[in-house]
């Protein structure tokens, strides 16, 4: 099985910079095909959440018409042009040795044992699975991010959505079918060789921040064909409120004998409310804040007043303040 190499970069993975190293194999190569019938073909990942990092690496092998094999590496940080490598030409046998050691050293496995589509190995590069891309689903959405408040010096832009510039909207769109079939990749950096910032594109809440000004705007894609993203989540914004803290109400009055100090400390711990343990709050999209406690500031005769104490609660605050036995 022969593909016209120029083509397969196109429809799987806009590889730049291989027609500035060899122009001829650009319109003439094809990728080496193993007895199993599957491509000498990688496209790998690193991202870092810790260091809002994400880099690619592209590792491919490549045929040319006398059977001549190329060893092809392109490499950089997500969103930039990075650095290409073409070495060759070798036979078949130097040039997948050459390929497995490559492979070996970004993922940590052979290439006999990769593992597409699953999680990296510490430290290591994934080896991204590209069924949709594959598809030929490629560059069909158009994204577009929502701005407010535009500065003057920037122009001072109505409040609206706009499109994003042809190359930024197709690597995010790049990023959108990657995460179609890698399920964990929801959060991505695009690094911009023209302004010279990194964005932190969030394909679960569809936003993007500087990481430099920490600007957030919401982002939308349109037009091409659904593939299976998770929609975007709404996130209400809440504050925390802060519990005031319950005070004991202390005896109106005090008795002259031992006997009359343990009962009113008795009468305490009964009108005392408990005491609310705190929960800890899960990181999720929608928080809801509980509403803050009660807090007791009503002595026990206005309690009492009022009726707000037991039947219990009342007789052991009157027994406080009389020697009188209600019991009998």
């Amino acid at each position: 099985k022969k593909t016209n190499f120029f083509q397969f970069l196109q429809n799987k993975m806009d590889v730049q910079g291989l027609e500035s190293i060899s122009s001829p194999l650009s319109t003439t190569g094809v990728l080496v095909t193993g007895s199993d019938g599957s491509e000498y073909d990688a496209k790998l990942a690193q991202v870092n959440l810790d260091t809002n990092t994400d880099k690619y690496y592209y590792l491919q092998m490549i045929k040319d018409s006398s059977d001549q094999c190329y060893t092809f590496s392109h490499w950089g940080r997500t969103g930039s042009k990075g650095q290409c490598l073409l070495k060759g030409p070798e036979a078949f046998d130097i040039a997948m040795k050459e390929f497995d050691k490559l492979y070996h050293e970004k993922t940590g496995n052979n290439w006999d044992d990769r593992s597409v589509g699953g999680e990296p190995n510490t430290n290591k590069y994934r080896h991204l699975s590209t069924l949709t891309r594959n598809a030929g689903r490629a560059q069909n959405g158009k994204w577009e991010y929502y701005l407010k408040d535009d500065h003057p010096m920037n122009g001072g832009k109505p409040d609206g959505w706009y499109p994003y510039d042809d190359k930024a909207g197709n690597e995010v769109e790049q990023l959108y079918l990657d995460r179609a079939d890698n399920a964990s990749l929801i959060t991505r950096f695009v690094h911009s060789d023209t302004s010279g910032y990194t964005y932190k594109v969030d394909l679960a809440t569809m936003t993007q921040t500087n990481t430099s000004s920490n600007k957030r705007r919401p982002i939308r894609r349109s037009g091409g064909p659904t593939v299976n993203v998770p929609l975007p989540k709404k996130k209400t914004a809440t504050k925390k409120t802060e519990r005031a803290p319950t005070k004991r109400s202390s005896s109106s009055s005090s008795s002259s004998s031992s006997s009359s100090s343990s009962k009113t400390e008795k009468t305490k711990e009964v009108a005392a409310p408990k005491k609310k343990t705190a929960t800890k709050t899960k990181p999720v999209e929608e928080v809801v804040v509980p509403p803050p406690a009660p807090t007791m500031t009503l002595s026990l005769r206005q309690q009492y007043c009022k009726g707000l104490l037991s039947d219990r609660a009342a007789r052991m605050y009157l027994k406080s303040l009389i020697d009188v036995d209600f019991d009998a």
